[in-house]
């Protein structure tokens, strides 16, 4: 027998609740299309309650997730195929594949982070997978928006970011072969630049490493000053003289200009080398010269300073 519940938010009220502000869907409508045809004890399938608002408000959407029995949903690759095919063919307000995973990705889809967090369910692995899918270029638009439908609405409906993500693999794997695969380092290198060139009122944090350890705390450079010199023998407020005895005393130049960091050699006596994020190699900075640099960079001075590039904020 299903008890009735309190409303409060949930992971599947947040289901509810996208489909029918973002995919103008009625909450009967997504009913149909994710509620099992399993018998309840009242001699009606667990479907044909779709229109029962209130039994559909008490027994599923509202439902505690502790309480939400399996039996009450199909199979949730089931039910997200067949909302993708649905939304992309329906003859009123159809939507496109990138409109359907903008729709799963969007501020409003994110409340299902919150509400699984709320039920003791850790959401980063759900919140991976979702952007895994979403970098996957092997897919077509429509691969990328049916799988991101399955694991919203696995999500939604089991209440666990872990089985939604386990669903989701396994049901990847079974409709297209494989998972999507992880991004080489340089596919997510360039769009941390990107992201910096969008986010220029960020500081450029300087970590010092030594022997594979960070050593002390990051030392900021401002975007909007003139930048911050390194070196043995930098004085300033804004400068930098964490450093070894073979760096020069002013070593080298970092500045904010063009919604870029840029990084120069201020004619040092044992250089200066850039290992790009996501690179095997190091290149040496001419000196004089000025090179772009971003968050997840390594700059070496001479042979014993090296620092780790970072953003954020001071404090």
């Amino acid at each position: 027998m299903l008890l009735a519940f309190s409303a409060e938010e949930t992971p599947c009220a947040v289901l509810f609740d996208v489909f029918k502000r973002q995919a103008h869907m009625s909450h009967s409508d997504l009913a149909e299309s994710i509620l099992s045809t399993a018998m309840l004890p009242d001699g009606r399938s667990v479907v044909a309650h779709a229109h029962d608002r209130s039994w559909l408000s008490r027994n599923v959407v509202h439902a505690p997730v502790d309480v939400a029995q399996a039996r009450l949903f199909a199979d949730f690759g089931y039910s997200g195929a067949r909302l993708c095919m649905r939304l992309r063919s329906r003859r009123a307000r159809p939507m496109g594949a990138e409109e359907i995973y903008a729709m799963v990705t969007s501020d409003a889809a994110r409340e299902m982070d919150a509400t699984l967090e709320a039920a003791g369910e850790d959401a980063r692995p759900y919140r991976n997978l979702l952007e895994r899918i979403g970098a996957n270029r092997e897919y077509s638009a429509v691969d990328r928006a049916e799988l991101a439908l399955v694991l919203f609405v696995a999500a939604g409906c089991s209440g666990s970011a872990s089985t939604a993500v386990r669903y989701t693999l396994s049901y990847e794997q079974r409709a297209f072969g494989a998972t999507s695969p992880t991004p080489p380092s340089t596919q997510l290198a360039s769009r941390l630049h990107a992201h910096a060139r969008e986010n220029s009122g960020l500081h450029l944090g300087l970590i010092r490493v030594r022997d594979g350890y960070i050593v002390g705390k990051p030392h900021w450079v401002d975007p909007a000053g003139e930048g911050c010199v390194v070196g043995f023998l930098a004085t300033g407020e804004a400068n930098v003289c964490d450093a070894e005895q073979d760096v020069s005393s002013r070593h080298l130049h970092l500045w904010f200009e063009d919604g870029s960091w840029w990084a120069q050699d201020l004619d040092s006596a044992n250089g200066t080398w850039l290992r790009p994020a996501g690179e095997d190699g190091e290149r040496r900075l001419i000196a004089g010269g000025r090179f772009a640099v971003g968050p997840g960079d390594e700059l070496r001075l001479a042979a014993f300073t090296s620092f780790m590039l970072v953003e954020g904020l001071p404090g």
